[in-house]
């Protein structure tokens, strides 16, 4: 029966050729290659559509009134839209950094790993909030700047626990690790989280709040 299995273990091993543990060559400058070599080509019908659009809004632009009467009837997608605006804005320059970071300065770090959530959930989150902001109502409402300095103190925990589930954040003594490259300590932590805050109490005080106010959400 021994002789069987090893006859059989044999007949398996020259039927399928050995396979590498590890690949023969570093592929990572052939991805950095392909990303310089990409191009992206717009056709020139999506330009054309948008030189239409941009031609009906400044030959007709009573079409804009129209539009905002529309959007009048749904006061939580104002809230929405105002909420999202402010982060969708900052994101975008967080994007422009990543990519000058990656593909232009080779920065090891992965970053890409740590922004595709951020970017997906914190605009819908600051849309949703304003939306909690209208529908609490001014007799039960806190003024919109204290309303939203609250947010970092449900964003931070929540993005701690994505992050240590996915493997970004690593507890250490006194602190925490970054993608095993960079340490935060919890002084440090401490030290910049009320920035945090106050820089929260502004944004959702005259950015949001003014957006709002354009939008016709009441304070």
């Amino acid at each position: 029966m021994e002789n069987d299995d090893k006859e059989i273990r044999g007949i398996l091993k020259s039927a399928f050729p050995p396979v590498a543990s590890a690949p023969s060559r570093d592929l990572w400058p052939e991805v950095l290659r392909r990303f310089d070599q990409r191009v992206i080509n717009t056709p020139w019908y999506d330009w054309a559509m948008l030189a239409l659009l941009v031609c009906v809004l400044f030959l007709f632009p009573g079409f804009i009134p129209v539009l905002l009467y529309h959007l009048k009837q749904y006061p939580y997608l104002r809230a929405y839209l105002a909420g999202i605006a402010v982060p969708t804005c900052f994101m975008l320059v967080v994007l422009a950094a990543f990519c000058i970071a990656r593909f232009v300065y080779r920065v090891p770090i992965p970053i890409e790993r740590a922004i595709v959530f951020p970017m997906a959930l914190i605009p819908n989150i600051f849309g949703a909030w304003n939306m909690l902001y209208l529908a609490l109502g001014p007799r039960h409402h806190l003024p919109l700047g204290f309303h939203g300095a609250i947010l970092p103190l449900i964003l931070v925990p929540l993005g701690a626990l994505v992050a240590t589930k996915l493997g970004f954040l690593t507890p250490v003594d006194h602190g925490f690790v970054w993608f095993q490259l960079v340490r935060i300590e919890y002084v440090h932590f401490a030290l910049f989280f009320p920035l945090a805050l106050v820089i929260y109490y502004l944004v959702w005080k005259y950015l949001v709040g003014f957006l709002n106010g354009m939008l016709g959400i009441s304070a």
